[in-house]
């Protein structure tokens, strides 16, 4: 890394630490208990201690990793000068878009997705899918697993644990939620705190709130030197399965723009078989039953593979981050460089350098490159806002268009020519080299048509192109770059 990015880095991580604020002012919930930082201490130290005794094997390649990617990190280019005089364009392709078939060849030697089939119906914003969430918990006759990032202590939060103790009544429900995430949201205040009922009292541990008086088995992800389980999985037996960007809570059904999937066929299989290697690493003695469950992945695959089709099932690749293996990050790289006609991409954490000088050369080449991420206000991390600014003016110099949502948007998705990617993952280095994340792709033309018709040009209606004027970089935006971009 130059001298100069390294100052920066300095820089910025002090003014992080001192003082980044969300727009709400990261407001603690009273009675909370602990605080913010304490509560990230808290699962840290779990993490470690926890984590390694549990599984010490992959615990030990988890470090390992951060180690390698904190070191390689600094190798990272640099932006190019939102300063510079704007750069001669091509005009926009009006020519075929990338060979599909050729690219699913390409991106299985690059990537390695798993290979599975089922159909895919889009649930955007909080309503959609939390009402096709409580219905099939409602439902359920078959085990009900749920994994989650954050899994709150609000109101909402606290409705869905209700309906799962219900459900844990008829059928086996586990549940898993990161530490590190569960533990610092439990400790601040949705936007829409003040519409949550009267008198309520969010619960101190949702942990023990879960388990009270029920038969869910409930489990924490520990977070080995502070890396998270991003992903969002749920499945109802095999009947049916969610995944996407997600969490429990208010936020998530009230005040920000989202998306799930939901997801039938032997698609399901395979994400069940995603929750049973993270609820495996969960256990005492973790990696040897991980071990156990590789032995058995071929006759589980076929199980999968069996579950019957519905009508309109398409192929789908399912793509993970995990340690020692970036498939998210590859796969994106490589659709980048085979678009021919367009990349849109919607996501509120833009930071990743490799990703922005990959767009810019897209551009170059006559694709039609937009962006959209949340209003400059509304990101729930200043750190993100200060950073999306200057990526947004950089963007903006090299043709690129774009676009900010009127609100926080939390979506994580893209069309790249006629191959769709979503799921959890940011496009920041947390999400593409060190959390584990979890991201579903088709080329399947009904996909493909839906999150284009109900999700993108929705959305690019629905919001404002900035001009390069309103986004003048600030002088601490560099600093805000540099930390995100190592975040």
């Amino acid at each position: 890394m130059p001298c100069h990015r390294l100052v920066l880095l300095l820089l910025g991580s002090a003014w992080a630490l001192i003082g980044c604020r969300s727009p709400s002012g990261l407001r603690e919930k009273a009675g909370a208990g602990i605080s913010v930082p304490e509560a990230a201490h808290a699962a840290g130290v779990r993490g470690i201690l926890g984590g390694f005794a549990r599984t010490p094997v992959s615990g030990t390649l988890r470090a390992l990793h951060q180690g390698s990617e904190t070191l390689t990190g600094w190798t990272k280019p640099d932006l190019p000068d939102p300063d510079a005089p704007t750069p001669d364009l091509p005009p926009l392709s009006r020519g075929p878009g990338m060979d599909l078939a050729a690219f699913e060849l390409a991106l299985d030697r690059t990537a390695k997705p798993i290979r599975t089939r089922g159909t895919v119906r889009f649930l955007i914003d909080g309503p959609a899918y939390f009402t096709a969430l409580e219905s099939a918990l409602r439902t359920a006759r078959e085990p009900v697993d749920l994994q989650v990032y954050i899994f709150d202590n609000d109101d909402v939060a606290v409705a869905v644990a209700d309906d799962l103790k219900r459900t844990a009544d008829r059928v086996p429900v586990r549940v898993i939620y990161d530490d590190l995430g569960t533990k610092v949201a439990s400790r601040v205040l949705p936007p829409s705190a003040r519409h949550m009922p009267k008198g309520f009292q969010p619960p101190e541990d949702i942990h023990a709130y879960l388990t009270a008086n029920s038969t869910i088995e409930v489990r924490r992800i520990s977070n080995i030197f502070l890396t998270s389980t991003h992903t969002k999985i749920i499945t109802i037996g095999t009947s049916r399965a969610f995944t996407g960007g997600m969490n429990i809570g208010r936020e998530y059904r009230y005040d920000w723009h989202d998306l799930m999937a939901e997801l039938r066929g032997p698609v399901v299989g395979e994400l069940r078989e995603a929750f049973e290697r993270t609820h495996s690493l969960t256990q005492f003695a973790g990696d040897f039953r991980r071990i156990s469950q590789m032995a058995s992945r071929r006759s589980r695959s076929r199980r999968a593979a069996a579950i019957p089709e519905p009508p309109g099932s398409a192929e789908i690749r399912i793509l993970h981050t995990r340690p020692f293996d970036a498939q998210i990050e590859r796969a994106i790289h490589l659709a980048i460089a085979s678009a021919r006609r367009r990349i849109w991409i919607e996501n509120p954490y833009f930071a990743d350098d490799r990703i922005i000088l990959a767009l810019i050369e897209a551009r170059r080449r006559g694709v039609d490159v937009r962006i959209l991420l949340p209003a400059p206000r509304a990101t729930d991390d200043s750190l993100m806002q200060a950073s999306n600014r200057l990526t947004a003016s950089v963007l903006l110099k090299h043709g690129i268009r774009v676009y900010h949502y009127p609100g926080m948007t939390h979506v994580k998705a893209a069309l790249f020519d006629d191959w769709a990617l979503f799921g959890s993952a940011n496009y920041d280095h947390l999400s593409l080299r060190l959390n584990e994340e979890l991201n579903l792709a088709s080329s399947a033309p009904a996909v493909v048509r839906a999150l284009e018709r109900e999700l993108f040009l929705r959305d690019f209606r629905a919001s404002r192109e900035p001009s390069i004027e309103s986004l003048r970089p600030k002088p601490t935006d560099g600093f805000a770059e540099a930390v995100a971009d190592r975040l």
